[in-house]
């Protein structure tokens, strides 16, 4: 019966050892099946670097009528591909396919077609960041009819730029070259920060504009301009000098002064003040020499801002100029702005002309003759204006060929 019993504990213990395998195998088939879960997370995961992701298009309506479609696509790689298309409202459209990675590197090209499809031009363009941190930016424009621009910028990693651009013609022929360089000192004891920009334009006949701009911006961010524009013939001799000095408040708002001599000794002192959208008024001028030419702009670092208006008595009672051409973009012409100019006999005047305030011409040559270049509407418009105005009956008022 003992032995029995033992027999018994043995079966005990092989039924125990059996009781244990049916565990081992339920945790093995439990451990099976958390692997396989993970195994599919993890390929799940993979996938998902592996597969592109793509954003739904954005549409923006922009203030000019025009459209632009943008998506965004985030490729396996870790770079980024920006796709936009704006089509403008006569048809034509600007698409724009950049990829860069996270540091900026990377490629682009955007193609500008007409209406009807045709190319008009194609600008490729790759982006590079070496071991200093200076960022090239290489681009080739070519447009349908053979002419092209080839560009290189670079931006060290203070912030100093220097940039080169090559025109050419259909024939692979240099037509215009630009070199320039920017550089911005450190912010002095004062925390002034002082910017330097040099300019070389020369054309395909070897004439030259050498530009040199220094623009000083203080702590509170008001900021002085002073540039130096000189022109060149292809002999090397100056032809004109322009120099344009502007102090501006944090607004963009203060006063611009521009002083142009020409070759033959004739100048022009222009003084403007400009508001905070960046319009400039015309205040005065005086004037060595018969002929003035009112810009349309001024070029301030860079841009070009408009001129838009011609202040009160601007150019009251200067004896010399014989004639006037006024610049597209005005559209205000101030009272008393050119009366007196008895020997003021040739004005042209653009469509863009809106007001004409009181005796504006008053005491001109009396023989004088405006030319209007715009339709025969703006030509009536504008004669009402001048009548409006005051001038004498014996004026005559024109529309330009």
């Amino acid at each position: 019966s003992g032995g029995g019993g033992a027999i018994s504990g043995g079966g005990g213990a092989v039924s125990g050892g059996g009781a244990s395998t049916d565990a081992d195998k339920d945790k093995t088939d439990k451990d099976t099946a958390e692997k396989d879960a993970t195994d599919k997370d993890n390929a799940d995961k993979n996938n998902a670097v592996e597969e592109s992701e793509t954003t739904a298009p954005v549409v923006v309506e922009n203030e000019d009528g025009s459209t632009t479609s943008t998506t965004v696509e985030k490729n396996a790689d870790g770079s980024t591909t920006v796709k936009e298309e704006t089509v403008n409202t006569d048809g034509s459209t600007v698409t724009r396919e950049e990829t860069k990675d996270a540091k900026g590197v990377g490629t682009a090209k955007t193609v500008e077609a007409d209406a009807e499809g045709n190319v008009l031009s194609t600008t490729e363009e790759k982006t590079t960041i070496n071991k200093k941190k200076t960022v090239t930016v290489e681009s080739v424009t070519t447009n349908a009819d053979g002419t092209s621009v080839e560009s290189t910028t670079k931006t060290t990693k203070s912030g100093n730029i220097t940039e080169s651009i090559i025109e050419k013609d259909a024939d692979g022929n240099v037509t215009a070259t630009v070199e320039k360089t920017v550089k911005t000192a450190k912010a002095d004891k004062d925390g002034k920060v002082k910017t330097t920009a040099n300019t070389t334009e020369t054309d395909a006949e070897g004439n030259t504009v050498k530009t040199k701009e220094t623009t000083v911006v203080d702590k509170k961010g008001n900021t002085e301009i002073s540039s130096k524009k000189t022109e060149k013939d292809s002999n090397g001799k100056t032809t004109l000098t322009t120099t344009t000095t502007a102090v501006l408040d944090k607004k963009g708002s203060g006063t611009v002064e521009v002083e142009k001599k020409s070759a033959g000794g004739a100048s022009v002192t222009e003084s403007y003040s400009v508001n905070s959208r960046g319009v400039l008024k015309l205040t005065g001028i005086e004037v060595k020499g018969d002929e003035l030419v009112i810009p349309e702009t001024v070029e301030m670092s860079g841009e070009a801002v408009p001129v838009t208006t011609i202040g009160k008595n601007a150019m009251k009672n200067n004896k010399l100029l014989t004639s006037a051409v006024i610049g597209e973009n005005i559209t205000t012409i101030g009272a008393g702005a050119f009366s007196g100019n008895k020997n003021l006999a040739n004005i042209e005047l653009t469509g863009s002309i809106k007001k004409i305030s009181k005796n504006a011409f008053k005491n001109i040559a009396k023989d004088a003759v405006f030319t209007i270049r715009g339709t025969q509407k703006d030509l009536e418009r504008i004669t009402k204006l001048l009548k409006e105005s005051g001038i004498s009956d014996g004026i005559t008022i024109v529309l330009a060929d």
